[in-house]
């Protein structure tokens, strides 16, 4: 009976340690709704009385805030951050981290001081080319253009464009 009852143990396991487990990969994901930042002093203002700045989320890039005016925006995550930005009106300069899923994550040089009105909402749009050869020379031909675009008006504002450093 000792011998059965050990054979059956030994049986259930080898056959519960060669079951296959799946593994759920983490897959990097831009935010569904972009996390808001509040970035003045003071009480909760109307809509009407702040600057909104939103970045542009596509499937397969998207952008999040890193620094207003040379002070970091602290995010727990290299691959993901604060998408939206609420501040008071007048001129502030502005640090994107740019993502591609799958090919580049990087710091983008900052726009320089951009003079944002009240009570309007601006987002933050981008468009990428990769570029081709091993890793320096895709990252030197890679293209990325970003501008700032009052919401209703296609006028560019802070036009820029990049290579794969961000510079």
């Amino acid at each position: 009976m000792k011998v059965l009852i050990c054979f059956f143990t030994l049986v259930f396991f080898i056959s519960c340690s060669n079951s296959t487990k799946k593994v759920k990969r983490s897959v990097v994901k831009a935010p569904q709704v972009p996390v808001s930042v509040k970035l003045y002093e003071g009480p909760e203002l109307p809509q009407e009385k702040i600057v909104r700045i939103v970045s542009e989320q596509t499937d397969s890039r998207f952008m999040y805030f890193i620094s207003v005016n040379g002070k970091k925006i602290n995010s727990r995550s290299l691959m993901n951050g604060p998408g939206e930005v609420l501040l008071r009106p007048g001129s502030h300069s502005i640090q994107m981290r740019f993502i591609a899923k799958g090919k580049l994550a990087i710091p983008l040089k900052s726009f320089s001081e951009v003079n944002f009105e009240k009570g309007k909402t601006y987002v933050v749009k981008s468009n990428f080319i990769f570029g081709t050869g091993d890793y320096i020379s895709s990252a030197k031909n890679t293209k990325i253009t970003v501008w700032i675009e009052e919401v209703g008006k296609p006028k560019k504002i802070g036009l820029m464009t990049l290579d794969g450093f961000g510079r």
